[in-house]
């Protein structure tokens, strides 16, 4: 089983428009080997009264240099 050590967001971008908000960011994370890897990260958040709850995550792991796998 891969135990995860530490976990760091970086490059967070947030936008708000009235009850939903968007946040991207890179999510690089580190095993308890040492082994790490990074995901470029897209939640999606609404708002229910004073309560907001995340109802869409997507997540692409990078390529060692940092590049991504996807197509642009």
């Amino acid at each position: 089983m891969l135990t995860v050590r530490s976990l760091e967001p970086t490059e967070l971008l947030l936008d708000v428009v009235g009850d939903t908000a968007v946040a991207r960011y890179v999510l690089s994370a580190c095993s308890e080997d040492g082994e790490r890897s990074a995901a470029r990260t897209t939640d999606v958040f609404a708002r229910f009264g004073e309560t907001w709850l995340l109802v869409h995550h997507h997540a692409e792991e990078l390529g060692a240099a940092g590049t991504g796998g996807g197509a642009g």
